[in-house]
Formats: structure tokens, C-alpha cells, sequence
């Protein structure tokens, strides 16, 4: 059996999605994010016809990962847990009964919305964490098409908080 380039990148992004539960459970936070967005970079080079290998790779980076990362953060009330096993249940059916490849909305927006970090206290953030989780719960359950992001607009905004999350890490 050989091994296309395609399945390397899509399983390079696997890679990130362990980096970032295991960055996440050392309370390094930054680098999971890193993490996360790398794999989103990665999901933009993948082969659209290997949607299963895909999927898998889309539900480790933007569903379990995600939900590990905000429970290390300290969502670990009842409610909070819930909250993720709901986040992660949600975006397994989105992925399951889509007919094409698509890219679940935690890859931007749990680090856009983690950014408050910079200049709220962590329970601040902890509590903006549990909405943002809750919105990406409502946007996945509303019946919007939607698709694999491959734009330039896309790869330039992932490379911006790449950016910003990096200049965190070593300031």
C-alpha cells in the first residue's frame, strides 16, 4: 500500500489535532491554538475526494480537540460539560450528513474569540468561551449550506492569528 500526499497532509493534520489536546492538557494554551490553526492550514491542501479520511481529521481537530482544550482552559462545571460533549456530538452529525467537505466553524472562531485572553481575566474569558461555544452549537445546528473554505481571504486570516497567537507565545 502506498501512502499519496494527500493522505500525508490530511493525517499531518491529525498530528496537530493530538498537539493541540496535548498542548491543552500542559495549560499551554497559545500552542494549542497554533495547533489548531495549523490543522485548519493543513484542512485547506487535503484531497476533497477522500472525504472519509477528511471527516475523521476534521472531527479530531474541530470537535475533540476544541472540546479538550475548553475543558483544560476550566470549563468543568456540569453545565460546561454538557455544553462540549453537546459541542462535539453537534459537529459530528454536521459532518456526518454533509454531502461534501466541509470545515466546522471552531477552527476561526475559538480563536478568534480566545484572543479576549490578551486583555480580560481568564473568567472573563472562561465565560466568553462558554457563549462562543454555545454560538458554534446554534450555527452548526441552523440549516446554512456550507462549504470547504479555500480562498485567500481564509488562508490570510488563519495565517493572521497564527501571527498574533506566536507573537503571545514569545512575548
Amino acid at each position: 500500500m502506498t501512502l499519496k500526499a494527500s493522505n500525508l497532509i490530511a493525517l499531518s493534520g491529525l498530528f496537530f489535532g493530538f498537539g493541540m489536546a496535548m498542548f491543552a492538557m500542559q495549560a499551554q494554551f497559545e500552542v494549542a491554538l497554533v495547533c489548531l490553526l495549523f490543522a485548519a492550514l493543513v484542512n485547506l491542501g487535503t484531497d476533497p475526494k477522500q472525504i472519509a479520511l477528511n471527516r475523521l481529521v476534521a472531527m479530531c481537530t474541530c470537535g475533540f480537540a476544541p472540546a479538550i482544550f475548553a475543558y483544560c482552559f476550566g470549563l468543568r462545571g456540569t453545565l460546561s460539560i454538557a455544553l462540549l460533549i453537546g459541542y462535539m456530538g453537534v459537529c459530528a452529525a454536521r459532518l456526518a450528513e454533509s454531502d461534501r467537505d466541509v470545515v466546522p466553524i471552531s477552527t476561526v472562531f475559538l480563536p478568534l474569540a480566545f484572543t479576549t485572553r490578551f486583555v480580560l481575566p481568564d473568567e472573563w474569558v472562561r465565560q466568553i468561551l462558554f457563549v462562543a461555544y454555545g454560538l458554534m452549537i446554534a450555527a452548526m445546528l441552523l440549516p446554512v449550506p456550507t462549504r470547504k473554505s479555500k480562498g485567500i481571504a481564509f488562508a490570510a486570516l488563519i495565517a493572521l492569528l497564527i501571527a498574533v497567537y506566536v507573537w503571545a507565545i514569545f512575548r
